[in-house]
């Protein structure tokens, strides 16, 4: 048995599913989790919403805020923060060329969700595909208006 592990996948050779302005580069996928590295301007960020998966951020370079279940809280690089599955949780990218790692627990659909929205999106302004995809795949804005 070999004691070196080879990297499975490099982000930069993997190939960016488009949520909005967001980059989605799936990592790793296995019995239990999903593993994203993503990519996004200053600014962007999804609306208040939940599913039915957990998910974590861990910050590579720049700034993240975040609110989970009505807590808020900046993420600089290193920091990291879980958000159980069901709780209502947002973020925005507070800098520019913000890059960090979203785990996700299975059975989920985060990979789901995110391929659902690149392949039915007509790009970043594409609301009503976010919308539609959401349905689709157990996401729920707290806004009655993206329902």
């Amino acid at each position: 048995m070999s004691t070196f592990l080879e990297p499975q996948r490099c982000a930069d050779d993997v190939t960016a599913l488009k949520v909005m302005t967001e980059e989605m580069r799936p990592l790793l996928i296995g019995d239990g989790y999903q593993m994203f590295e993503v990519r996004a301007p200053e600014s962007s960020g999804p609306p208040p919403h939940q599913h039915p998966w957990d998910e974590s951020y861990v910050v590579l370079e720049g700034e993240l805020w975040v609110s989970r279940g009505g807590e808020e809280a900046t993420l600089q690089v290193g920091d990291a923060i879980r958000v159980p599955a069901g709780v209502v949780h947002s973020y925005r990218v507070r800098s520019d060329g913000a890059r960090w790692l979203t785990t996700s627990s299975t059975p989920g659909g985060a990979l789901d969700f995110f391929s659902d929205v690149d392949t039915a999106s007509n790009g970043p302004g594409d609301v009503r595909a976010l919308i539609e995809a959401a349905k689709r795949n157990r996401v729920e804005f707290a806004d009655p208006a993206l329902q």
